[in-house]
């Protein structure tokens, strides 16, 4: 929205414009309006309310230093350094085994497709009980058949897995999803 005010300038007329969010802050809402220029105060803005009581949002610090795990063999030991890539996905494959166990299905949210690819090798690799066609990915640069087919599988069954950049989140209604 940064340069929305600059291409208004380039008409005669400036057009009816309008912004639309689903989870702006105070602040963001006043920096759009000031920004872009609108006609309008915050306080005139329909808010309705998107507190869903069936929706929780977590994040989960992982770390983000090496860190040192003693391996015990036998009569024998040695320490190995891990990387805090390998961190987050044994991190996500605890997560994954425990939900799977239950049956749930769940959405796990990457922030690129090579993330998404890394992480998918990676579960349907070491991740017990998880077969891998039930592994599904979303992503933007998908066909749209693709995703369609993805979509059609997580809604119908239970205990699937979505890996998805935020584009899985716009317009996806999945009222069943657990983790």
């Amino acid at each position: 929205y940064l340069g929305i005010r600059r291409l208004l300038k380039l008409f005669d007329k400036r057009p009816i414009v309008a912004a639309f969010t689903a989870t702006a802050t105070n602040f963001i809402v006043q920096d759009v309006i000031e920004t872009i220029g609108l006609k309008i105060q915050a306080q005139d803005i329909p808010n309705a309310n998107y507190n869903k009581d069936n929706l929780t949002l977590s994040m989960k610090c992982i770390w983000r230093t090496r860190k040192k795990e003693v391996i015990v063999s036998g009569k024998s030991y040695g320490v190995r350094e891990i990387t805090p890539a390998q961190q987050r996905r044994n991190y996500v494959k605890r997560d994954v085994e425990k939900y799977l166990k239950q049956g749930k299905k769940g959405v796990i949210f990457c922030n690129s497709i090579s993330a998404i690819n890394d992480l998918q090798n990676y579960l349907s690799k070491y991740v017990k009980d998880l077969e891998p066609e039930k592994i599904l990915t979303f992503y933007g640069d998908m066909t749209r058949e693709d995703k369609i087919a993805n979509l059609e599988l997580f809604t119908q069954e239970k205990g699937y897995v979505m890996l998805c950049t935020n584009a899985f989140g716009m317009g996806v209604n999945v009222p069943d999803i657990e983790y």
